[in-house]
C-alpha cells in the first residue's frame, strides 16, 4: 500500500475553496481493477499534480518570507525604542518621597526670629543658643547658651531684646487662639554688659508681685531701655516698672481704671487680627519709654457665634463657646467693633483717650499705629466700606488727633497698609512721611511711593500726595528713606511672580539689589535702624536662608553698581534641611504663561505654575492625572516662586501627578485694576479664569491625562473649588476637595467681605451669587470631599453643615470629613497628617475609579 501521507501533506496546504476531485489522487490496485484510471502520467497531466518536493519548496518559500517579514517589523519597533528612550543616562531621582517625610521636612525648616537693636543684630541659632553680631567689627558673642536657654522647659523663640542688650524676653510653651494669636509664658532673663555677659536674674511675667506658678499671657514687650515690661493678661494691660532692681515687683494695671467687659485692652480679637491689623498685639511703647499707647476694642455690639467643644476636661456633655463675629449678611444695622486709642503717661499714671477727628466716621477700622517721636505718633483709618482712608497724627503735648491725609479709591478699595509692614515710613525730621499709593496715570495703576507732610503749619487738606517713585510694578512695602540717596523698597518688580529688594535711583528708575542670585527669586527683608544693613530672608526657589547684608555705595562708577549688597554673616543656612532634601525624589518646578480667550475681547495672559514627577519626559507617550492648586480670593497668589512642601509635594514626586496652580483676574502683584477686577464678582471671573486657564493647560500639554483631572482648596480655595465642580460650563473637572470652604459670603466675616463685595443691603445680588448650594444639582456626576474643623472660627461650621443639606437634597452622592474641637488650619496633633492621607486616598481613587462607589457607577453604565 503507498503511503497516504503525500495526500494528507496536499490536503493541508491546498485552497479550501478549491474543486478538487473526491476520489483519491493516489490509487491502489484494487483501485485500478475496479476503475479504468489513468496512468500516472495522464494523471499528472489532467490534474496539474505538482510532486510533494515542489509543494515543500513552495512552503518553504512562504515560511522564509513570512519570517523576514516579521524581523523587519521587530527591527522597527526597535529603532522606535532606540529613538524616543534615553538609554544612555538611567537617572536615578533620590528616595521616594513619604508623606511623613512631608512633615518631618518642614519641621526642619528654621526661620529664625531675629531682632535689630542699636549696634546688634540678636538671633536664635539653629543650635537653640541665643547669638549677638556686633554690626560695626561683624564679631559674634554668644549670649545664652543652649543648656541656659533650656532651664525654662519648651522655649519657643525670643520676644523682645533690650536695644543695650541687657535684657532678653523669651517665650515658652504655645497655645494657639487665631491665626497669629497664643497663649504663653514669657521670663524676662536679664544679662551683665561685660564681655561675659553673665545672667543676673531671671524674672517670670506674671500680673501679681510675688507669683508662685506664671500665667498664660497674650504678650509682652520691653521698652526701649528694658526699665519697664507691658504684658496682656485677661484683656487687660499691664505694666512693671524696673523688674530688675525692684522687688517685690511694682506691677501696675493700667486698664483697671477704664476696664470694661467686653472690651479687649492692648489685644485685637478676632476680627482685629484676622482682617484688618494683621497681629494681635495692640500696644506700643514710645521711643523713650515714657509712654504706653494701646487700643480698646469694644466688642460689646458684635454678633456671637456658636463655637462647639466636645472634648472638654471634666464635663460630659461639652462645651459652647460664645465668638464676636460679625457677619456680613446682617447688614449695617449690626455693630462692628468699635476701637478707641488711648496713651498711658508713666510719670502721671494717666490714660488719655485720643479722639478720631470729625471727619472719621465711627464705624472706622484703624489700620496701624507707629511712633513718630516720644510725643507723637501716626495712625490709618478706613471706613466700614473700605472706600475712604485718612492718616491720622497724634500730639501727646495737645493730647488730641488731626488729619493730614485723604484718599477715596476711584475704583475697587482702598490700600491701607497693615501693622505688620514697616510703611509709612517716617522721614529724618519727623516732618513726612512714605506711604504706597495707586498711581492712577499707569494703566494697570500700579502702587508707586509718596509723600505726605505732617508739620501742621504745612498741611492744607485736601493734601494730594507729592510722587517720590513710580516705576511700572508694584511697591509692596517701604523699608527706609535715605533721603536724596534714595528709598529702599520691596517689590515684585517687572514678574509678579517674585519678590525682590530694590533701591530708587530716580522718580521712575531703580537698582535691583538681589535679582543677581537666581537661587534667590524670592525675598522678604528688615532693615536696621540707621538703613545701613539688611536681614534678607530668601524664601525660594530653593530651601530658604537668611543672610545678614550691608548696603554698599561705590565711590565711582567704574567701581561697579553704584548701591550693592555685601555679606555679612549667615544667620541660617538650613544645611539639614538641604541635605535631606537633595537625598529625596523631588518634583520640578516649571513658570509658564497661558492665554485664554484667545482673539476675542476678554483674551487675557494668566501666570501658571506646573509641578512634573522628575522622571516625565515631555515628548513621551505616557499621561499623567493632574490636581489644580486653587486659591483665588483677592490679592493672593499662588504662583511664586517660594519654596514649598506640601503634600501634594509627595502626590506629585511619588504618586506621579502633575500639578498646578493658576493666578487669575483678582490676585496680586500685577497692579490695582487686575486685583479690582473681583471687586463685588465673587464667584464669577476668578473661577471662569481657573476654568478656561486649566482647559487651555491640558490641550497645550500632550502628557495631561484629560480624563484624570481633580482638584483642591482651602477657605477662599474651597469656595473656587465649589464653584469649578458646579459650573454649568465645566464638562472635564469631575474631582474637587474643598476644605474649610466658603459656602456663601453672607455668612463670613464682614470687614472681609464688605471691603470686597460692599454693604448687603446695597449689594444683596452679589453677595446671593456666592452661595453654592444653587449649583448643588450639578455634583451629581462629580466625585466630592468635604473638610472642615468644627470649631471653624475663620469659616464657620455653618458653611459645610448648610452645603451638606442641599447636596442630600439634590441626590448628590459626596463624602465628607469633620475634625471635631478644631479650628480653621486643622492643628491638632494628628489630624494633620489624618487630613492628608484623607485628601491623597480620594485624590488617587477618583482618577483612578477604584473605589466601590466607582464600581457600581460603571456597573450600572
Amino acid at each position: 500500500m503507498i503511503p497516504n501521507r503525500p495526500q494528507e501533506e496536499h490536503e493541508m496546504t491546498r485552497d479550501p475553496e478549491s474543486r478538487w476531485p473526491s476520489t483519491p489522487l493516489v490509487t491502489t490496485e484494487n483501485n485500478v481493477n475496479h476503475h479504468n484510471s489513468p496512468t500516472p502520467s495522464t494523471t499528472n497531466e489532467e490534474f496539474s499534480v505538482k510532486p510533494s518536493s515542489q509543494v515543500a519548496n513552495r512552503n518553504w518559500k512562504g515560511l522564509v518570507l513570512a519570517l523576514l517579514v516579521i524581523s523587519a517589523i521587530s527591527a522597527l519597533i526597535i529603532l522606535a525604542c532606540f529613538l524616543t528612550y534615553d538609554y544612555k543616562v538611567v537617572k536615578y531621582f533620590g528616595i521616594p518621597l513619604t508623606l511623613d517625610d512631608v512633615a518631618v521636612l518642614n519641621g526642619l525648616l528654621n526661620r529664625p526670629n531675629t531682632v535689630f537693636t542699636n549696634d546688634h543684630v540678636v538671633y536664635m541659632a539653629e543650635n537653640f543658643s541665643i547669638i549677638a553680631i556686633d554690626v560695626r567689627s561683624n564679631q559674634s558673642i554668644i549670649l545664652l547658651t543652649n543648656d541656659q536657654l533650656r532651664e525654662k522647659p519648651n522655649c519657643t523663640g525670643i520676644f523682645s531684646v533690650a536695644d543695650d542688650m541687657s535684657a532678653i524676653l523669651l517665650r515658652y510653651t504655645y497655645i494657639p487662639l487665631y491665626r497669629r494669636s497664643f497663649l504663653s509664658y514669657y521670663q524676662a532673663i536679664f544679662l551683665s554688659t561685660d564681655p561675659d555677659r553673665r545672667v543676673l536674674a531671671r524674672v517670670d511675667i506674671s500680673p501679681y508681685s510675688q507669683p508662685a506658678d506664671p500665667p498664660l499671657l497674650n504678650h509682652a514687650s520691653f521698652s526701649s531701655e528694658a526699665k519697664a515690661i507691658a504684658f496682656v493678661h485677661k484683656n487687660q494691660l499691664y505694666y512693671i516698672r524696673n523688674p530688675l532692681t525692684v522687688v517685690p515687683h511694682e506691677v501696675v494695671n493700667v486698664t483697671a481704671p477704664i476696664f470694661t467687659e467686653g472690651v479687649l485692652y492692648g489685644f485685637a480679637g478676632f476680627l482685629y487680627e484676622e482682617e484688618i491689623l494683621g497681629t494681635s498685639k495692640t500696644f506700643w511703647w514710645s521711643p523713650d519709654s515714657s509712654k504706653l499707647a494701646f487700643t480698646a476694642i469694644d466688642e460689646r455690639n458684635v454678633s456671637k457665634t456658636k463655637l462647639f467643644f466636645y472634648e472638654v476636661a471634666g464635663r460630659l456633655d461639652g462645651e459652647v463657646v460664645d465668638h464676636s463675629y460679625p457677619k456680613a449678611g446682617e447688614g449695617p444695622h449690626h455693630g462692628i467693633p468699635t476701637v478707641s486709642v488711648y496713651v498711658h503717661f508713666l510719670s502721671t499714671r494717666e490714660n488719655v483717650e485720643f479722639r478720631r477727628p470729625p471727619e472719621i466716621p465711627q464705624e472706622s477700622y484703624l489700620c496701624y499705629f507707629h511712633w513718630i517721636n516720644a510725643n507723637s505718633f501716626v495712625t490709618g483709618w478706613v471706613n466700614r466700606e473700605w472706600s475712604e482712608s485718612w492718616i491720622v497724627v497724634g500730639d501727646c503735648v495737645s493730647k488730641s488727633m488731626r488729619s493730614v491725609y485723604a484718599e477715596k479709591v476711584q475704583f475697587g478699595w482702598t490700600n491701607m497698609p497693615i501693622q505688620p509692614l514697616n510703611m509709612p515710613v517716617i522721614e529724618d525730621g519727623g516732618e513726612s512721611l512714605l506711604i504706597v499709593a495707586p498711581n492712577y496715570y499707569s494703566k494697570p495703576v500700579y502702587r508707586g511711593i509718596a509723600r505726605v507732610l505732617l508739620n501742621e503749619s504745612r498741611v492744607f487738606l485736601p493734601q494730594y500726595p507729592q510722587w517720590v517713585h513710580t516705576p511700572d510694578y508694584d511697591v509692596k512695602d517701604i523699608l527706609y528713606s535715605y533721603g536724596d540717596g534714595g528709598v529702599l523698597y520691596l517689590s515684585s518688580g517687572p514678574d509678579p511672580k517674585e519678590m525682590h529688594l530694590f533701591v530708587s535711583v530716580n522718580s521712575t528708575s531703580a537698582i535691583c539689589l538681589t535679582c543677581d542670585d537666581p537661587k534667590c527669586s524670592f525675598s522678604s527683608a528688615r532693615v536696621s535702624k540707621d538703613g545701613q544693613l539688611v536681614l534678607q530672608d530668601c524664601q525660594g526657589l530653593d530651601v530658604p536662608t537668611t543672610v545678614l547684608k550691608r548696603i554698599r555705595r561705590s565711590k565711582s562708577p567704574t567701581e561697579g553698581p553704584p548701591v550693592y549688597l555685601e555679606t555679612v554673616a549667615l544667620i541660617a543656612n538650613n544645611s539639614i534641611l538641604k541635605e535631606a532634601y537633595a537625598k529625596r525624589a523631588m518634583p520640578v518646578t516649571k513658570f509658564e504663561r497661558v492665554t485664554i480667550r484667545r482673539g476675542t475681547k476678554e483674551e487675557l495672559t494668566l501666570e501658571v505654575k506646573l509641578m512634573h514627577p522628575p522622571e516625565l519626559v515631555e515628548t513621551h507617550i505616557i499621561t499623567y492625572p493632574l490636581l489644580l492648586i486653587t486659591y483665588g480670593g483677592p490679592v493672593s497668589q499662588m504662583v511664586t516662586k517660594k519654596f514649598t512642601i506640601d503634600w501634594y509635594t509627595y502626590l506629585c514626586a511619588t504618586l506621579k501627578f502633575v500639578v498646578v496652580s493658576i493666578d487669575g483676574r483678582g490676585t496680586g502683584s500685577r497692579g490695582q485694576r487686575f486685583e479690582a477686577e473681583i471687586f463685588k464678582n465673587f464667584g464669577t471671573i476668578e473661577v471662569q479664569d481657573q476654568l478656561d486657564g486649566l482647559r487651555q493647560i491640558v490641550n497645550d500639554h500632550k502628557y495631561i491625562n484629560k480624563t484624570k483631572l481633580c482638584s483642591f482648596g482651602w477657605s477662599y480655595g474651597g469656595f473656587t473649588v465649589a464653584n469649578l465642580l458646579g459650573h454649568p460650563e465645566n464638562s472635564f473637572l469631575n474631582c474637587g476637595v474643598a476644605v474649610a470652604p466658603v459656602t456663601d459670603f453672607r455668612l463670613y466675616d464682614s470687614a472681609y467681605t464688605e471691603k470686597f463685595l460692599g454693604i448687603f443691603t446695597e449689594n444683596s445680588h452679589e453677595y446671593m451669587r456666592t452661595r453654592v448650594s444653587r449649583l448643588a444639582a450639578n455634583f451629581r456626576s462629580k466625585d466630592f470631599l468635604i473638610v472642615h474643623g468644627m470649631a471653624d472660627d475663620n469659616v464657620n461650621f455653618i458653611h459645610s453643615a448648610l452645603l451638606v443639606k442641599e447636596l442630600v437634597r439634590q441626590g448628590v452622592d459626596f463624602q465628607m470629613m469633620f475634625y471635631p474641637d478644631d479650628n480653621h488650619f486643622i492643628i491638632q496633633k494628628h489630624f494633620r497628617q489624618h487630613l492628608w492621607r484623607t485628601v491623597v486616598n480620594f485624590v488617587v481613587d477618583s482618577v483612578n475609579r477604584t473605589s466601590f462607589r466607582h464600581q457600581k457607577l460603571l456597573g450600572s453604565s
